[in-house]
């Protein structure tokens, strides 16, 4: 007995274990779904039968939260672009810029107070103006 089940068998009381690999879209992790008995010889065909179904159920709802955290992402990227856009329009009618002008404003008073680009459109679309920051001189 390796060395590995020769301390499993001392340290903790199972001696079965079935195990079925999940299948997930991302190749680089891994997951499993195991099942132990603390008696030997328990786990049969229809055990193994039972357990393909439960990580088939497994991997369906990994798969469906994966899917729901993208949707939440994806909803925040659409609102975020909603008010760059907002913010954009804000500065092109107020200040007479130019699209690609009013949006190096935006991005440049991102970066110069370290908050994110919608965090400075949000502030746009709020109070009509751009942040003040410290422009370098040309």
């Amino acid at each position: 007995m390796a060395a590995v089940q020769q301390r499993a068998v001392r340290e903790t009381p199972v001696r079965s274990m079935l195990s079925f690999r999940i299948r997930q879209n991302k190749p680089r992790e891994g997951a499993a779904l195991n099942f132990y008995a603390t008696r030997t010889g328990v786990f049969d065909d229809r055990s193994v039968a039972t357990g393909s179904l439960f990580a088939a159920c497994t991997a369906m709802a990994l798969r469906v939260d994966e899917l729901q955290g993208r949707v939440v992402h994806l909803e925040r990227a659409l609102q975020s672009n909603r008010q760059i856009g907002t913010a954009l329009g804000i500065l092109m009618a107020r200040e007479l810029y130019t699209e690609e002008h009013a949006f190096d404003l935006l991005r440049e008073a991102s970066q110069r107070l370290n908050r994110k680009l919608a965090d400075i459109a949000d502030e746009v679309t709020v109070t009509g103006l751009l942040p003040h920051f410290d422009r370098p001189q040309h």
